[in-house]
């Protein structure tokens, strides 16, 4: 015989029987109730009733029409209560849709759903996570999760919450070759095609002094370079309460560097200076060096760990800065 779609099943039915005593009543108790006197077929001494004139059902309540005496031999037959077994067949199934109510297993471990728990395991029967992949019973066992996008496409994972789908994520992109590292929903960080780390938002700033001919000679916490080479991330101040600082962002590792050219023979000082403390204060010699009569030029680098808001500046004590045209330069960035 033809059929559309798949096969069917070998079916197999079990009726469900259940024998009552009769006591000199009318009124017995189901053990399952039913929705109409239709859906029982009741015997008395082996003669069928008929429904709603021999008897009525309400709920697991049988009644008859007229008393029942224990020498009656009673049994009823829920219609609407027979059970069907199956044997699929090997066949492949076809379907559109489909809705499962319990756990779903396929080949054991291949794919597991833990409809209990909310769970999915491939290659593992007993998942613990919303989605586990593997059991590691093996010592050499080797895990993969790929993810493949198109050759100029992205491949992304999101780590997302309730307020932005985006809040973390890591992105790969297939047309130019990096990894990309979002968090608090900017990028934070990126390893180019060559291998390379980039910070795109590492604090990092260069401040110079003006075009116009400035000597610095005062005490450390007023001097200050207004012009900016670079200042990513916007932590160097250039005016206001906090102009000349850098205010650390961040707790970390900061380096910290200054270049300064010195116009006086006398001996001067650079200093570095964290919130008020003195941390540098290496010596600027007033002797030539090639630039001049009693001009000279001096550097000086400074590992410092800082804690966030901390605030870091450069001052001159002793002689004399020369900042025309940015002779004189402050600069630092986050290691990390």
């Amino acid at each position: 015989m033809p059929y559309l779609g798949n096969t069917p099943p070998e079916n197999f039915v079990n009726v469900v029987k259940q024998d009552i005593t009769g006591d000199g009543g009318q009124n017995y108790s189901l053990n399952h109730a039913v929705s109409s006197a239709a859906d029982l077929e009741v015997f008395v001494n082996n003669v069928q009733q008929e429904p709603t004139t021999a008897y009525t059902v309400s709920g697991s309540t049988l009644t008859f029409d007229e008393a029942v005496s224990a020498t009656d031999d009673i049994y009823v037959i829920f219609r609407a209560r027979s059970i069907g077994t199956a044997t699929t067949s090997d066949q492949p199934l076809s379907a559109t849709t489909g809705t499962f109510t319990g756990d779903l297993t396929v080949d054991t471990d291949t794919l597991v759903v833990d409809a209990a728990n909310n769970r999915v395991g491939i290659g593992q029967s007993t998942p613990d996570a919303e989605l586990h992949i593997g059991d590691g019973s093996g010592s050499s066992d080797n895990t993969r999760l790929r993810i493949t996008g198109g050759t100029s496409g992205l491949s992304t994972i999101q780590l997302g919450d309730t307020a932005s789908a985006n809040i973390g994520q890591l992105q790969y992109d297939h047309s130019s070759n990096f990894l990309a590292v979002r968090v608090n929903g900017a990028e934070r960080m990126r390893i180019d095609a060559s291998g390379r780390v980039t910070m795109p938002y590492q604090p990092h700033f260069c401040a110079v002094g003006p075009a116009s001919n400035n000597t610095y000679n005062t005490s450390p916490v007023t001097n200050y370079l207004t012009s900016m080479k670079y200042n990513t991330g916007g932590h160097y101040h250039t005016s206001g309460a906090n102009a000349g600082k850098f205010i650390a962002p961040v707790t970390g590792t900061y380096l910290f560097y200054f270049g300064a050219f010195h116009n006086s023979a006398a001996t001067g000082r650079v200093s570095l200076v964290v919130n008020t403390n003195l941390v540098t204060n290496p010596y600027i010699s007033g002797h030539s060096s090639g630039m001049g009569s009693g001009y000279s030029a001096s550097t000086a680098v400074a590992l410092q760990n800082l804690a966030a808001g901390d605030a870091v500046q450069w001052g001159v004590s002793g002689g004399y800065i020369y900042a025309y045209g940015g002779h004189t330069a402050f600069g630092g960035y986050l290691l990390g």
